[in-house]
Order: structure tokens, then C-alpha cells, then sequence
């Protein structure tokens, strides 16, 4: 197993975006991208605390999800106290690997992919208001582009405890690629690129450095976060 990460500010400055690149588990590893809510104060200690859940699950023996999930959220009512702050929040995308299947549990707009060979699936389903919208046909994809709701987030993680928990799962084989990525990422480095550059690069080095690039290039809108394991 290989990995890279990387991380980039934003216009303004100050980061909510927090990673875990893989860390070993029971039979496997464990690795994960949080972004705190904007526009709620304290949303990169919300990040920081469900990455640090994350973390802390590599020592569980079995696959429990919503139970690190129903932890993040226990941490951050646990900083809101400290911090005297509140309505912190997060999203969280985590994948855990087991032998030879990767189990997913995500909140929010952060997205997993899976990459073998030439082709790409998402391992994740956009919490959003636009992509719920998608789902039930009410908008096209054209009109889903200036949605002005768009980056409304339907669920995330908060002291609150209450979220609607995607999970999935999967068989991987030696040589595929999971990338894990904030929507300040994805929404310039698309899945054509990911393939395009994996395939391209003579290391994941090598291909972390071309979406830094692209990504700098665009003029970064907001943090970007991605993490690639190559298993």
C-alpha cells in the first residue's frame, strides 16, 4: 500500500479541511477527509475532532461505521464545551480496508472514488440540496450548474448527533487507486483527470504534484483536500 496527501488554502485563508492518510487497522488500514461547514465558527475544530474519531477506530476490530460516526459527533459536542462555541460541523468521508473489500461511511459533500485501470466510480453520495434535487429529476444537470443553492449541505456531523449515514462496500485488488477528496478538489480536478494522470505519472508522487498544479493553475476557490491510496 502507497499514499499520498496533500492540502491547500483557500481564499480565505484559514483551512477547515483536515485528512487522515491511511493508518494501519485489524486486517487492513483506515484513512479519511473531513471539511468543516462554513459559515459556523469553529468548523475546522469540528473537522479536526471527526478525523481524530477516524483515527481512533483504526484499533477497533470490526467495522462499525455509524458507531465512529455517533463518536465524531460526541468529540465535537465535547470542543463546542471547551471552546465555548456553537453549531460546529462537519462532513466526513472515511473508507476502511478489510482483507479485500473497503467499507465506506460518509456525511456530507466530500466524495470517495475508486479507480482501476481506465475507469472511475464514486463510492459516495453527495448530501447536498442540488444533488437531492438530481436524484428526483426536479432539475437537468445543465440547471444543476447555477442552482444558487448548490453547496447546501442536507446532512454533516454536529453536536446535534444527528445525520444520515451513506455507507458502501466493495471488493479492491492490488493495483487500485481509492481517492478521497474535498469538494473544493473535485469541483476543479475532474474523474477524466484522476484517470488521466494516474495512468500518466510514473509514481503517486508524481501525480499528487499535477492536481496540486491544476489546482493552483484554476485558482484555488476553496480548500482542496485529496488523499490517494494506491492499494
Amino acid at each position: 500500500m502507497k499514499s499520498v496527501a496533500f492540502s491547500i488554502d483557500g481564499p480565505k485563508g484559514n483551512n477547515q479541511d483536515r485528512y487522515l492518510e491511511p493508518v494501519e487497522s485489524f486486517r487492513g488500514w483506515v484513512a479519511a477527509v473531513a471539511d468543516g461547514v462554513g459559515g459556523r465558527p469553529g468548523g475546522e475544530i469540528a473537522a479536526t475532532e471527526a478525523i481524530t474519531a477516524a483515527k481512533d477506530s483504526a484499533s477497533d476490530l470490526t467495522w462499525d461505521g455509524a458507531k465512529i460516526f455517533a463518536a465524531a459527533c460526541q468529540r465535537i459536542r465535547g470542543a463546542e464545551a471547551h471552546e465555548n462555541k456553537e453549531q460546529m460541523a462537519t462532513t466526513m468521508s472515511l473508507v476502511r480496508l478489510v482483507d479485500d473489500f473497503a467499507h465506506v461511511a460518509h456525511v456530507g459533500d466530500s466524495r470517495i472514488y475508486h479507480v482501476r485501470g481506465g475507469g472511475i466510480l464514486t463510492r459516495t453520495e453527495d448530501q447536498t440540496e442540488v444533488a437531492s434535487l438530481l436524484r428526483d429529476g426536479v432539475l437537468s444537470k445543465a440547471q444543476a450548474k447555477s442552482y444558487p443553492r448548490r453547496n447546501v449541505i442536507t446532512s454533516y456531523l454536529s453536536s446535534g448527533a444527528k445525520f444520515d449515514l451513506f455507507s458502501s462496500r466493495f471488493a479492491v485488488e492490488p493495483g487500485d487507486n481509492i481517492v478521497l477528496l474535498t469538494d473544493g478538489a473535485y469541483d476543479i480536478i475532474k474523474k477524466a483527470h484522476i484517470v488521466q494522470e494516474l495512468q500518466q505519472s510514473s509514481s503517486l508522487e508524481e501525480a499528487a504534484e499535477r492536481f496540486r498544479q491544476r489546482l493552483l493553475l484554476s485558482g484555488v476557490k476553496d480548500d482542496s483536500t485529496l488523499v490517494i491510496v494506491q492499494i
